[in-house]
């Protein structure tokens, strides 16, 4: 007794795998427009014309959120095993991301903070307790020079320059 398992033909297994991809397509297309819908709204002034315009763009963001995770698949894991070059790729990417916000920051104004504006409440109370650390925030010069060796790092760790320290002293400044 043979059982015989109806599976798709090749040609419908490349029609469902275009339609995935044209609705993939269809809500990045949404997806963008939106974000520009949501990002002109911020610009307008108060009024019927800008809460309009949030409201349609959060419910087609909402909406193309949806679609675009109603297409992919989550069934196998894409990035397990990685190839070095993808490797590369995602630190490139986190080191310029982490590197871009660490220079943008201006960490010694910081310390111009009244002490009471710091906070001392949760995981800061843990890092008040340490020694030097209330002295490192009062001073903009060693905040400045952690800002820096934090940017350096990171630039290190981007190009790939002994990446493992320089990762780890970079994530670990950038904290």
């Amino acid at each position: 007794m043979t059982v015989r398992i109806n599976w798709l033909d090749k040609p419908d297994r490349a029609t469902s795998e275009q339609q995935r991809r044209s609705l993939f397509v269809a809500a990045a297309i949404v997806l963008a427009g939106s974000l520009v819908l949501v990002v002109t709204a911020g610009w307008l002034k108060s009024g019927g014309l800008k809460v309009a315009m949030s409201g349609l763009g959060a419910v087609l963001l909402i909406g193309a959120l949806a679609g675009i995770f109603r297409t992919l698949d989550f069934s196998t894991p894409r990035l397990v095993n990685g190839t070095p070059r993808q490797l590369a790729w995602i630190r490139i990417l986190v080191c310029l991301t982490a590197l871009i916000f660490t220079v943008i920051e201006d960490l010694p104004a910081f310390a111009s903070l009244p002490v009471g504006m710091r906070g001392n409440y949760q995981f800061w109370h843990l890092l008040n307790r340490l020694p030097g650390y209330s002295a490192l925030l009062s001073n903009p010069y060693l905040l400045g020079v952690l800002q820096w060796t934090t940017a350096a790092s990171l630039f290190l760790a981007l190009i790939g320059f002994q990446t493992r320290t320089t990762l780890f002293l970079g994530g670990l400044g950038f904290f």
